[in-house]
C-alpha cells in the first residue's frame, strides 16, 4: 500500500467565519476522489485499488481539509510489479498535479494551454510533445492520457466548482509529505474556465459507458487458460481483459503461438464501466484478434491461476 497526504485549502469571504457550503464542499470533495480513483484506473488498471480518506481542519480566514489518498496493489496482481511500473499513490498525485513536481502534470498543462488545443502532438516513446503558438511543452504518456480521458477531465473540472461560486478567491494544494517540495499548487478564480473540458469530451463523458475500438496491445501477463484474464499495456495504461475469441484460442491450443515477452496484440476491444463493490470498474473484453505480433524472447505460459 501506499499513500499520500494532500492539504486542500479554499480562501476567499465564503469561508471567513472558518465554514462552508455544505453543497460546494461536498461536489468538490466528490471530484477530486473521482479524480484520483480514475487516474489510478487509467495508470495501473484493476490490478489496483485507490481510495480517498478526508479529514477536516477549521482555521479563521479559510477553510482546510486534509485528504488522504490511498493506492494499494491488490494481492492476485503483486507478480504483475515486475512486468508493469505501478504508480505509487504520490507519483499519481505529482502527474494529476495535486502536488508539486519537477516534472510537467496534468493541472500545469491545463494552466499552459489556457483552454486552447495544441496546435500539434508528437509522440515519441513513452513522451509527447505540445505545440501552442510556437511554444513547446514535453509531457509523460501518463500525464498525456490524463489530458484526453473525458472522465477523468470531468471529475478535475468539479473539483475547482467552488471558484464559479461567489466568495471563493483561489484554492491551494499543499502535500504534507515532509520529503516533499511544500510548493503548493495554487488555481485563481479566473483559472477555473482552464479546467473545462473541450464539448467533445464533455460528450464522451456523458455518453454510455461502453463502446468498441481497434487498439494494439502490449502482452505483460497471458494465461493458457481461457477463463482468467491477460494483462496489456495500451498506449503507457494498464488494460486486463478476457479474450473472447473462438479461432484464437484454437491457434493457441494448436501451439501456433509461442508467446514471448513485449509481443503485441492487434484487437477489437470492448470495453465497459460497472460499479464493483461501490466503485467505477473497467470490464475488458477482446472479442477479435486479428493478428498477433511476436518478439523473439521467450515467456512461459501461466498454470492457469490469476
Amino acid at each position: 500500500m501506499s499513500a499520500t497526504e494532500l492539504q486542500v485549502i479554499f480562501e476567499g469571504l465564503a469561508v471567513e467565519s472558518g465554514k462552508i457550503d455544505a453543497r460546494v464542499l461536498g461536489t468538490s470533495l466528490t471530484a477530486y476522489s473521482e479524480v484520483f480513483q480514475r487516474a489510478n484506473a487509467l495508470a495501473n488498471g484493476e490490478a489496483s485499488e485507490a481510495v480517498v480518506l478526508v479529514e477536516s481542519n477549521f482555521q479563521k480566514g479559510s477553510f482546510d481539509v486534509n485528504l488522504q489518498l490511498v493506492q494499494n496493489i491488490v494481492e492476485t496482481a503483486k507478480a504483475l510489479i515486475t512486468a508493469h511500473p505501478f504508480l505509487t499513490a504520490g507519483e499519481l498525485a505529482a502527474a494529476i498535479g495535486f502536488i508539486w513536481s519537477k516534472r510537467e502534470s496534468l493541472m500545469s498543462v491545463l494552466k499552459w494551454l489556457k483552454g486552447e488545443k495544441p496546435e500539434k502532438i508528437t509522440q515519441t516513446g513513452n513522451e509527447v510533445e505540445l505545440v501552442l503558438l510556437g511554444q513547446k511543452k514535453t509531457i509523460t504518456n501518463t500525464v498525456n492520457i490524463f489530458l484526453n480521458d473525458p472522465l477523468l477531465r470531468d471529475a478535475l473540472r468539479r473539483t475547482v466548482q467552488p471558484l464559479r461560486q461567489p466568495g471563493y478567491d483561489r484554492i491551494r494544494l499543499e502535500s504534507k509529505e515532509t520529503d516533499i517540495p511544500a510548493e503548493p499548487t495554487t488555481i485563481e478564480k479566473q483559472e477555473a474556465p482552464y479546467y473545462e473540458p473541450d464539448p467533445m469530451q464533455l460528450a464522451a463523458a456523458e455518453a454510455p459507458n461502453e463502446g468498441e475500438h481497434d487498439t494494439v496491445l502490449i502482452v505483460t501477463k497471458l494465461s493458457f487458460a481461457e477463463g482468467p484474464r491477460w494483462s496489456f499495456i495500451e498506449r503507457g495504461a494498464t488494460v486486463v481483459a478476457k479474450i473472447e475469441d473462438k479461432e484464437f484460442w484454437e491457434d493457441v491450443h494448436r501451439r501456433k503461438y509461442k508467446f514471448a515477452e513485449g509481443d503485441r496484440l492487434r484487437v477489437r476491444l470492448h470495453w465497459k464501466i460497472i460499479e464493483k463493490a461501490g466503485k467505477p470498474k473497467a470490464d475488458n473484453t477482446v472479442v477479435k484478434v486479428y493478428e498477433v505480433l511476436p518478439r523473439p524472447r521467450q515467456m512461459r505460459l501461466d498454470s492457469g491461476k490469476e
